[in-house]
């Protein structure tokens, strides 16, 4: 019985330790660099198209966000200064959003973000590794009543996506 309490412990204090690691990487993006966690990752969909000039749907399909939440953060990098919107030239009613040069900035004195750095080492993982992962965290999911619940594959500290 007494090694179960243990497991479970570690299991509760290693969750935690993940929380903690995400809200700290957000803490330091924002005092650092002025900006969140969905923000970097919307100016680097932004920077990494191969169009210099895309629209809100592509943004939002690259990021796995809704295009109004995409719309909000676009809304609050443009008035950064970090991206601007632009009318298309043959049909004005359309919307495109570029990167600024404040905003290449910004993105080349940022450190790799978590997303990143989290896929890098999970896919350097075997596919063992990797199964037994994805099978633990649907089965933490589950004992959670979590299955349901929406999210984005963005990693926040807190409910971040409006920012």
């Amino acid at each position: 019985m007494e090694q179960k309490n243990e497991e479970v412990i570690e299991i509760i204090t290693n969750l935690r330790r993940i929380i903690k690691s995400i809200s700290s990487a957000s803490k330091k993006l924002r005092k650092n660099f002025g900006i969140t966690i969905p923000q970097l990752v919307c100016l680097n969909a932004v920077a990494n198209s191969t169009d210099e000039l895309v629209s809100l749907k592509h943004i939002s399909q690259v990021i796995q966000l809704s295009a109004p939440t995409v719309s909000g953060i676009v809304d609050r990098l443009e008035k950064s200064g970090l991206l601007r919107r632009e009318r298309k030239k043959d049909d004005r009613r359309k919307l495109l959003i570029q990167l600024t040069d404040k905003g290449r900035e910004v993105l080349a004195n940022t450190p790799e973000s978590i997303q990143i750095k989290l896929s890098k080492k999970i896919n350097a993982l075997s596919q063992t590794k990797r199964t037994q992962i994805k099978n633990a965290l649907r089965t933490l999911t589950e004992v959670l009543e979590a299955e349901d619940l929406d999210a984005s594959p963005i990693l926040t500290a807190e409910e971040e996506l409006k920012s």
